[in-house]
């Protein structure tokens, strides 16, 4: 079954999946503090990591990222996707790149902190797609036949 065949998913399941991916990210970053701060006690002899510190934050925001690289270039499924049946596809049927897959990345989070707009997106644009598969060339689809 291609996935042009496949339904397209609902809005409330797309975010249904990233609320549980949300906690599995929680989950990443507290153990990534668990080993970043006692290397960073280490080298600076400080108890703790200073608001604000820009390496600190790259560092934080590359790990999230190789979250999702990962679970995507392993099946196109977050833990979030796999418990919703969904799944990141391209739009070429070719597999995703790094590249792609940070504009994706970086997209998604656009949509999202510009209240919503890009996933709103979904509801009424005139392809059906969310601002962050139109410039990553990928979409969600859906893998539960009604």
């Amino acid at each position: 079954m291609s996935s042009q065949s496949l339904p397209k998913p609902s809005l409330f399941k797309i975010l249904a999946a990233i609320f549980y991916d949300l906690i599995v990210v929680c989950g990443i970053l507290m153990i990534t503090g668990f080993i970043i701060i006692p290397i960073y006690h280490g080298l600076t002899h400080e108890d703790s990591v200073p608001a604000g510190n820009w390496l600190f934050r790259i560092i934080l925001y590359l790990v999230v990222f190789g979250y999702y690289a990962f679970s995507w270039l392993r099946g196109g499924q977050t833990i979030g996707m796999k418990s919703w049946k969904l799944r990141l596809v391209s739009d070429t049927h070719k597999p995703m790149t790094l590249p792609k897959l940070f504009i994706r990345f970086v997209g998604g989070q656009l949509s999202f902190s510009i209240a919503l707009i890009g996933y709103l997106m979904l509801l009424i644009g005139p392809r059906h797609r969310m601002l962050h598969d139109l410039i990553s060339g990928s979409h969600i689809v859906s893998l539960q036949t009604k």
